[in-house]
């Protein structure tokens, strides 16, 4: 596990050093791209939840005009009153929340700076060190091993996230990062 973290690291901070005008384009535009995503998908959900709470309130003006009119007994009034109402006060939280999301959208960013300065302290890098991964690593995740019993036939996945700027490799061949989210 030492070895994947050390040359992760080696790998992202030597390219972010040597190519910054293409790390910044990349995570600039993964940036983009996921805060879109998100945007996209808090709308629609907002649409969904405020078709709903358009729906129950017709449906509570109606009941209040049944009521009122005497074709709904106290009862059943008094039942799906507190229905509905709950309900309708549990679309309204989810409304704000996705209200507050959608507007925290726009201002939200993957925050490269805090990356490019977090590397500029660590220059020729040749052993990993615990303040070291605390800085750079967000969290690893190892997949289950597949392939045969023998160490050498074995594959397993290490997807390695780095803080500020998630779970990114490097292309060797192209000299690209790649987004692996």
């Amino acid at each position: 596990m030492n070895e994947i973290l050390l040359k992760s690291i080696k790998e992202i901070t030597i390219f972010t050093k040597e190519e910054k005008q293409e790390f910044l384009k990349v995570m600039n535009k993964l940036s983009d791209e996921k805060r879109e995503e998100k945007y996209q998908g808090d709308k629609e959900k907002l649409e969904k939840l405020s078709s709903r709470n358009e729906e129950l309130t017709i449906l509570i003006t109606k009941l209040y005009e049944y009521h009122a009119f005497g074709k709904i007994p106290i009862k059943h009034f008094d039942r799906l009153f507190n229905v509905y109402d709950t309900e309708q006060q549990n679309l309204e939280k989810q409304i704000q929340y996705f209200e507050q999301e959608i507007e925290s959208c726009h201002k939200r960013k993957v925050d490269t700076d805090k990356f490019l300065k977090m590397i500029e302290k660590y220059t020729d890098i040749e052993e990993l060190t615990v303040p070291m991964i605390n800085e750079y690593i967000e969290k690893v995740i190892v997949h289950e091993a597949i392939g045969g019993r023998k160490e050498k036939d074995r594959k397993q996945q290490v997807d390695v996230y780095f803080n500020f700027i998630g779970n990114i490799q490097l292309n060797k061949n192209e000299k690209k990062l790649e987004n692996t989210n």
